[in-house]
């Protein structure tokens, strides 16, 4: 049991440790998205003046949360690979807390005589039920990781991809329309 355990624990660490070196680049690329997204719209609908009529203004809106869908997409990844960062520290305590039960439990029935154990049988089945509990949190741990490994799918890669693909236009766009909107601002005043 404890080499399977090992090596959960440091196949858990090395994907803590990947998700660490990628959470802080996807959240400033996520922030400048966002900051893009936001320029841009001011820039389409804002500098032009056509919000100020009703049909305009509700697509105006449909169409920032659209830009801003790309930097959400790329946040929300962060998120769940920050929770994949704690992954190791729960595999750990919950390995510990097995080794625990299992240890408590067999220290309850060895080197007892017959008379003792009928006693003592209802401490080992509280350790079984504890143990129950334990299994059952464990699946647990690993069904709340089961959301971010769907992540890693194609259709979820895929996904992922056009995100960034779209953040980085939205940041390029934004970087190109600066002189622009700077040479109009100019010509104007």
């Amino acid at each position: 049991m404890p080499d399977s355990s090992s090596a959960l624990q440091e196949r858990a660490q090395a994907i803590a440790d990947t998700a660490q070196s990628i959470i802080g680049k996807v959240r400033q690329l996520a922030l400048y998205a966002a900051l893009s997204a936001v320029w841009l719209w001011g820039v389409v609908f804002v500098m032009t003046g056509v919000l100020e009529y009703t049909l305009v203004a509700l697509t105006a809106i449909l169409m920032g949360l659209v830009m801003l869908l790309p930097a959400g997409l790329l946040y929300g990844l962060t998120l769940g690979l920050n929770e994949v960062m704690h992954l190791p520290a729960r595999v750990a305590a919950m390995a510990e807390r097995g080794q625990t039960r299992v240890k408590e439990t067999i220290s309850l029935s060895a080197g007892e005589t017959e008379a003792q154990r009928w006693w003592r049988i209802g401490k080992v089945m509280a350790a079984l039920w504890k143990m129950r509990g334990l299994v059952i949190d464990y699946k647990a741990l690993l069904v709340r990781y089961a959301a971010a490994v769907r992540l890693f799918t194609l259709p979820g890669l895929l996904l992922l991809l056009v995100a960034l693909l779209l953040s980085v236009l939205q940041i390029v766009g934004a970087v190109l329309s600066l002189p622009v909107v700077a040479l109009i601002l100019l010509l104007v005043a």
